[in-house]
């Protein structure tokens, strides 16, 4: 395909010279050009255009190398770490101006197909840290040029497996602000790896005008490629009232469904969700929890729900939010879980609500049976005490984790 793109990308006269020549690769489109070269050369009023070089950013190309000659570079995870933190640097350089990222595509797309394996991975690795949320909430469809989307896509069809993974996001964006969505389907289609590690994020610039896609996604039989629907919402940015009218009917049809890893992953979803659907939501955690179904990922559902940033935008009500703490504090206080599990509810209950009541919830278990339990519950009353001194000296509580006597 890419052998394709280029030749059509070629002058006329380089096209007809190779033509005249005999090329037998050329046979069957010479057929087609033929009236095309025997046309009378261009006047001097009708010059031909000159193919656009792209910019290639010779900096980050020296960067990139000088990388991949320091830095220790796992082939086989495609994990790069360098000790003297210029992976971070560049990385931090690029995060912080998303019109950078644009830019530095077509040097990206030259980086992933070098000869050196390691410059091919540290590029890769690179492209990843810093492109794989996107390109910022302000960029639209035409920022990126198709030709360096489908050579992206093709590049990431093409690599290792390992590579493939982590340039699947990046690819995904580009096509998405490139008005490729069709040439990404038609190569990530065929690759159930490929389309669980891009497909995730095709919300991220494409949100609805992709739903339907995602819809259909939700359906197919390959586990992973399903699963990659029920997250691709998530990594949509800031929902509004339409995504949420549009979500959140659909995932509550899935809070039920048996399929493995589903219903944590739609649950996940509904949080941040309003309404009645929280309300379902919410019933649905209580009737996994009394039939002893619970599992941590419920207990990180019901921290979404009640997480402080979440409530504003999702505007869960205080009987919600009620309920919700309830069920937390019930999650700490089973038995049946893990410990670890217990711990986790109990640091989210702290989270959401750090006040008296969760600070006494921890005082409970400081002398817990399980040594995970209770180191947990520890940290959390220390934390707590702290905090809550410091906004009401007058009334510093005292206990295991104070800082100092109440004042006088």
């Amino acid at each position: 395909m890419l052998t394709t793109f280029r030749f059509f990308g070629s002058s006329r006269s380089s096209v007809c010279n190779a033509l005249q020549s005999g090329s037998a690769a050329l046979v069957v489109v010479g057929f087609l050009l033929v009236v095309g070269c025997k046309r009378a050369p261009p006047t001097p009023e009708e010059k031909p255009e000159a193919p656009a070089e792209r910019p290639v950013d010779a900096k980050l190309i020296e960067s990139v190398r000088k990388m991949a000659a320091a830095c220790t570079v796992k082939l086989e995870t495609a994990a790069v770490q360098c000790a003297d933190g210029s992976l971070a640097r560049l990385v931090a350089e690029f995060s912080s101006a998303p019109e950078k990222r644009i830019a530095a595509l077509p040097t990206i797309h030259l980086l992933v197909a070098d000869k050196d394996e390691k410059v091919r991975v540290v590029a890769a690795s690179l492209a990843y840290d810093v492109m794989r949320g996107g390109f910022g909430e302000a960029a639209k469809v035409g920022a990126i040029e198709p030709d360096i989307a489908r050579e992206l896509v093709d590049d990431t069809a093409h690599a290792s497996a390992v590579l493939g993974r982590v340039l699947a996001p990046v690819a995904v964006h580009a096509a998405i602000l490139a008005g490729e969505k069709a040439y990404l389907f038609e190569h990530f289609d065929q690759d159930a790896s490929l389309a669980a590690a891009g497909y995730r994020m095709l919300m991220v610039h494409g949100r609805l005008d992709v739903f339907e896609r995602v819809q259909q996604l939700a359906r197919d039989e390959r586990s992973a490629v399903r699963l990659s629907a029920f997250e691709a919402p998530r990594h949509m940015p800031r929902w509004s009232e339409k995504d949420r009218a549009s979500i959140c009917p659909w995932a509550a049809g899935f809070l039920s469904d048996e399929r493995p890893l589903v219903s944590p992953r739609v649950a996940s979803l509904m949080s941040r969700c309003s309404g009645e659907y929280v309300d379902k939501l919410l019933a649905f955690v209580e009737l996994r929890s009394s039939a002893g179904q619970a599992d941590r990922a419920f207990g990180a559902v019901l921290r979404e729900v009640c997480a402080p940033g979440m409530r504003k935008q999702s505007g869960v009500s205080d009987p919600q939010l009620d309920k919700t703490r309830r069920l937390m504090n019930g999650l700490v206080e089973d038995k049946k879980l893990d410990a670890s599990t217990r711990a986790a509810a109990l640091s989210s209950v702290a989270y959401c609500w750090p006040d008296e009541e969760s600070s006494k919830l921890a005082a409970k278990h400081l002398k817990d049976a399980d040594p995970v339990l209770a180191r947990s519950a520890g940290d959390v009353r220390s934390r707590l005490v702290q905090r809550l001194s410091a906004e009401r000296p007058e009334k510093a509580t005292t206990g295991p984790g104070a800082t100092g006597n109440s004042h006088k």
